[in-house]
C-alpha cells in the first residue's frame, strides 16, 4: 500500500514531460511558416508584443508552426522578402506599400488597435503640437522660423504624416523651420519632453500616445496645445492630420491561397481579452482596409519635397543614362567639327599648296623634336633606373657580407671548440668548458638565423598579429620575471612603476618579444650595480606610453641615425655584447603594425630612453 502513493506523485511528475515531449514531437512535425515582423522599437519589445499572435497562430492552425523573425532595418526586411526566407509580413502602412509594389506583399487583415479610451480603431494619424504657454504659435503656418521635432525621418505616424500636411500648406520644414531634429532613441516621449520643457517649440507623435502617456502620469496633458485639431472625424484620440489605415498582416507571393485562408481565419478569431490581443496592444483583426492614401502621402512628400539628394537617389540610373546620352552627341559633335575643320583645310591646302608645305615641314620637326625628347627621356629614366639597380645589388652584397661574416663566427668556434673536445677527450674539466662555449656559440647562431626568418616573414606578411586587449601591466610584468635572472648577473636594480594602468589593443605575444628585446639591451648595455627604470601611464590622445631608460653606456648621434637598420651594432660593443642587430628593426615593425610608435634618445656615458605608444582599447572602440 505505501507503493501506490510514490507511484501517484512520479505520474504527476512524468506528466508534464510527457505533454512537453509530444508539443516538441507536433512542433518538429509541422511545417514552419516565418512571420516578419518589423522591430521599430527594438528585437526584445517586438518579441513581447507579438509572439503570443505567432503561438496563437500555431495552436489554431494545426500541421503548421509560425516562427516569429523581428527585423529592425527595413532594407533587412526588404531582402528577407526578395529572397522569401520570410513568409508573411506585420510592419507599418509606409513599409507595407513598398513591399507590395516591388515584391507583391498582400494584405490579408487590418490590425484593430486598442485606443486609450478603451475604443478599437483600424486608423490612426499624427497629432501636431506646442506648449500650452507658446502664444507665438497657434496654426500651422506659425511653425515658419520655429524649431521642429519627429521621431525618425523614416517614422510613418512620428513624422511623415505631418510633414505631407505641412506640405500640403506650402510649409516644407527643412526650408521653413530654424531647425529640424528627430529623436536619438527613436522614441515618442522624447519629442513630447523636449516640447514640454521648451527645447524644443513644435513636436509631432503618432496619435494616441499623449493621452497614454498622460494616463501613466509622465506627461501633463494640459500643458499642450494641439495645433490644427481635427475633432469632425471618428477618429477619438488627439490628432493634427488625416487618419491613414493601421498595420496590414501580408501574405508573399509564394504562399499558398489555402494557407493564407487558414490564417485569415486564426487571425479573425482571436478574442479581445486573449493573451495575443492583451500583449499586441489591439482588440482584433479586421478585414484589410484600402491603403492608396498612403501612395498619396508618398507621392506628395516626394514631388513637393523635390530636393536634388532625393532626385539623385531615386533617378540615379536615368540621370546616369542621360548624361551618359548627352557626353556621346557633345563627343560626335566634337567629331563632326574636327572633320569639318580638316575639310577647310583640305581646301586651303589645294590653293596654298606651298604654305602646306611648309606647315607639314613644321609639323614633322616639331614630331621629331617630341619623339626626341621622349627619347632623351627614356634614357634619363634607364641610367636611373640602372643606377638604382646597382645601388640594390651593392646593399645586396653589403647585407650578404654581413650575413656571412655573422654566420661564420659561431660556426668557425662551434668547429674549434669541436676538435678540442676531440684532442681533450682525457680532460672532463677542458670538455665541459669547450662544450659550453659551442653550445653559446650554437645558440647565438640559432638566435641569429630565427631573427632573420622573424623580420623576413614580418616585413612579408606571412606572421600576421592575433590583435586583442592587453594589460600592459600584466605583459610587463611576465617579462621582467623572466629578465630577472640576466639583470641580477649585473646586480642591476629594476625600477617598475605603473603611474596608470593601461589595457591597449595589440598582439600580447609580440609586446612581449618587444619588450624583453628593450629590457634585455637595457642589462646588456649597462654598468653593474646600474639601473632600469619603467614607466607605464597614460598618454594624451587616447595612448599609452611605455617608458623603459637605464643607465648604460649610451650611444652617440651617428649610431643613433641607423639604429633601426638590420645588422646595426656600435662597433666598440658589438664584439664584447652577444647580440644579432636584428632587434631594434623587429621591434618597430611589430609596433608600427600595431600602429604604434617608438622613439629612442642616448647620450654617451648617460644611458638610453626608449619610448612606446600603443593605442588603448578605449580609442579602438571609440573609433
Amino acid at each position: 500500500m505505501r507503493v501506490l502513493p510514490h507511484l501517484i506523485a512520479s505520474l504527476f511528475i512524468l506528466l508534464p514531460l510527457v505533454a512537453t515531449a509530444a508539443d516538441q514531437f507536433e512542433q518538429n512535425e509541422s511545417t514552419e511558416l516565418k512571420v516578419g515582423v518589423r522591430a521599430i522599437n527594438g528585437i526584445q519589445a517586438a518579441q513581447l508584443q507579438w509572439s503570443e499572435t505567432t503561438r496563437a497562430l500555431s495552436n489554431n492552425i494545426k500541421g503548421y508552426h509560425f516562427t516569429l523573425v523581428p527585423i529592425v532595418d527595413f532594407e533587412e526586411m526588404r531582402k528577407a522578402v526578395a529572397n522569401k526566407k520570410i513568409d508573411f509580413v506585420l510592419t507599418n502602412p509606409l513599409a507595407y506599400v513598398d513591399l507590395n509594389q516591388h515584391y507583391g506583399a498582400t494584405r490579408i487583415l487590418t490590425l484593430n488597435k486598442k485606443q486609450p479610451d478603451g475604443i478599437a480603431s483600424s486608423s490612426f494619424s499624427s497629432v501636431i503640437f506646442t506648449h500650452a504657454d507658446n502664444t507665438d504659435i497657434n496654426q500651422l503656418k506659425d511653425i515658419k522660423n520655429k524649431s521642429i521635432m519627429g521621431v525618425h525621418p523614416e517614422a510613418f505616424g512620428g513624422w511623415k504624416m505631418a510633414f505631407r500636411e505641412l506640405l500640403l500648406r506650402d510649409i516644407n520644414p527643412y526650408r521653413d523651420s530654424s531647425i529640424v531634429k528627430f529623436s536619438p532613441n527613436n522614441a515618442h516621449l522624447d519629442v513630447i519632453l523636449a516640447v514640454l520643457k521648451k527645447e524644443i517649440d513644435v513636436g509631432t507623435v503618432r496619435s494616441g500616445l499623449i493621452e497614454k502617456f498622460s494616463a501613466q502620469n509622465k506627461i501633463e496633458i494640459t500643458k499642450l496645445k494641439i495645433l490644427n485639431q481635427h475633432k469632425e472625424d471618428d477618429l477619438t484620440t488627439l490628432h493634427s492630420t488625416q487618419h491613414y489605415p493601421e498595420w496590414p498582416f501580408a501574405t508573399l507571393s509564394h504562399v499558398s491561397n489555402g494557407i493564407t485562408n487558414l490564417v485569415f481565419q486564426a487571425l479573425i478569431s482571436i478574442k479581445p481579452e486573449s493573451k495575443a490581443a492583451t500583449s499586441g496592444g489591439y482588440l482584433s483583426w479586421t478585414a484589410p482596409l484600402e491603403y492608396n492614401e498612403v501612395n498619396q502621402l508618398i507621392s506628395d512628400i516626394k514631388y513637393r519635397h523635390a530636393t536634388f539628394e532625393n532626385l539623385w537617389k531615386e533617378n540615379k540610373t536615368v540621370f546616369l543614362l542621360s548624361v551618359s546620352f548627352l557626353l556621346a552627341i557633345i563627343i560626335y559633335s566634337l567629331y563632326l567639327i574636327s572633320i569639318n575643320s580638316q575639310l577647310i583645310k583640305s581646301e586651303t591646302a589645294l590653293t596654298q599648296h606651298r604654305e602646306h608645305l611648309e606647315e607639314l615641314i613644321d609639323e614633322r620637326t616639331e614630331k621629331l623634336n617630341v619623339e626626341i625628347k621622349k627619347h632623351l627621356e627614356t634614357e634619363n629614366q634607364l641610367a636611373q633606373a640602372k643606377k638604382a639597380a646597382e645601388h640594390a645589388n651593392l646593399a645586396k652584397s653589403d647585407f650578404l657580407s654581413q650575413m656571412s661574416h655573422e654566420m661564420k663566427t659561431p660556426l668557425n668556434a662551434i668547429l674549434g671548440f669541436g676538435q678540442l673536445i676531440k684532442m681533450d677527450t682525457e680532460e672532463q674539466t677542458v670538455i665541459y668548458d669547450n662544450t659550453r662555449e659551442i653550445l653559446s656559440a650554437g645558440k647565438h647562431l640559432l638566435s641569429l638565423i630565427n631573427e632573420i626568418l622573424d623580420l623576413s616573414k614580418i616585413e612579408s606578411g606571412r606572421s600576421p598579429l592575433n590583435i586583442e586587449a592587453i594589460s600592459c601591466e600584466e605583459a610587463l610584468t611576465e617579462c621582467i620575471a623572466m629578465i630577472t635572472p640576466l639583470a641580477q648577473q649585473k646586480q642591476i636594480t629594476i625600477d617598475e612603476n605603473i603611474v596608470s594602468p593601461c589595457t591597449v589593443m595589440g598582439d600580447k605575444n609580440r609586446l612581449k618579444q618587444i619588450c624583453i628585446n628593450l629590457l634585455s639591451n637595457a642589462i646588456k648595455y649597462n654598468k653593474y650595480n646600474g639601473e632600469v627604470s619603467i614607466r607605464i601611464h597614460k598618454y594624451k590622445d587616447k595612448k599609452c606610453e611605455i617608458i623603459i631608460a637605464d643607465t648604460g653606456v649610451g650611444m652617440d648621434e651617428n649610431f643613433q641615425k641607423k639604429l633601426f637598420q638590420p645588422f646595426a651594432r656600435a662597433d666598440k660593443h658589438s664584439k664584447k655584447i652577444e647580440g644579432t642587430g636584428l632587434g631594434l628593426a623587429i621591434c618597430r615593425k611589430l609596433i608600427t603594425d600595431m600602429n604604434g610608435e617608438i622613439h629612442i634618445t642616448s647620450e654617451v656615458t648617460h644611458g638610453t630612453k626608449c619610448r612606446i605608444l600603443l593605442p588603448t582599447a578605449q580609442e579602438i572602440n571609440s573609433d
